[in-house]
């Protein structure tokens, strides 16, 4: 059995990455003026947005045909670690005051540089998701789910990998995110 060499473990790390982030950042378009004015609407719709969100979870099914097939490595490559209470209990309440601190930051600067506005494209997903139940939980699951094991369970540790530094992956990591 040939075995793949670090290098190109991490190349195809590497490769993994990239494609994911070149395919969801081209699903983000999908609700863009440009591409709804492709299509001849004027405002994006339920079917549209039901549609984008089931692209999402097609990537998720890609990414992992390619951790699978390509990489030879399974999706979540991350050992679960055990910890003592007070570490969860700890780690919580950092989250928080981090949660806290950086909401408060953000939304400062937003209001600093006049980018607080009301977002229309925002509004009309607001008013699909009133009308339609069942898209809402839909979008909160893809949310929740597909994104999460996209940015944490796939990219995470590979990135620590590439950089050698857990700080560091968990930085770019969030940055990607």
């Amino acid at each position: 059995m040939n075995l793949p060499s670090k290098n190109e473990t991490l190349t195809k790390s590497i490769i993994g990455i990239a494609g994911i982030l070149l395919l969801l950042f081209c699903l983000s378009r999908i609700g863009s003026t440009s591409f709804l004015n492709l299509l001849g609407l004027q405002k994006i719709n339920e079917t549209i947005y039901f549609v984008s969100r089931l692209l999402n979870w097609a990537c998720l099914l890609l990414l992992f045909l390619y951790a699978r097939k390509i990489e030879k490595e399974d999706l979540l490559i991350c050992k679960e670690k055990k910890y003592q209470f007070l570490s969860y209990f700890i780690s919580i309440i950092g989250i928080f005051i981090v949660l806290i601190v950086g909401g408060f930051i953000i939304q400062t600067l937003l209001s600093l540089t006049g980018y607080n506005d009301k977002s229309a494209r925002l509004f009309e997903i607001v008013a699909l998701m009133k009308n339609n139940k069942p898209l809402l939980v839909f979008t909160a699951l893809t949310a929740g789910i597909v994104e999460e094991l996209i940015f944490r369970g796939y990219m995470l540790p590979r990135l620590v990998n590439i950089f050698k530094s857990p700080f560091l992956g968990i930085a770019v990591s969030s940055i990607l995110f």
